[in-house]
């Protein structure tokens, strides 16, 4: 990631984390793209990484493979956490 690229994942963690279990119908695909199109003039960079996932799953990437590509690429600690945080509740729903 360029240095002068600066993320802020705060208020991004809990708008994911909302519509993620407040509204678990949208599903996780749609609450990044909720998310992202939220944030998208206050956060432009985040949105941007958010892109990239939504493009890649459809490409056939798996969500959790993409997910954890933006953590590599950002190496922002809070969406280090959000990933986590996601992947487990993935994993309990298959369940």
């Amino acid at each position: 990631m360029p240095t002068g690229r600066k993320l802020f994942a705060g208020p991004f963690l809990k708008r994911l984390i909302c519509w993620w279990y407040v509204r678990g119908w949208l599903g996780p695909g749609f609450a990044i793209q909720r998310v992202a199109a939220e944030i998208r003039i206050s956060q432009p960079e985040l949105a941007d990484e958010l892109d990239i996932v939504i493009a890649e799953t459809r490409a056939g990437i798996d969500r959790h493979k993409a997910l954890q590509r933006m953590v590599e690429r950002t190496g922002v600690e809070d969406i280090k956490r959000l990933v986590s945080t996601l992947t487990q509740s993935m994993r309990l729903e298959q369940a």
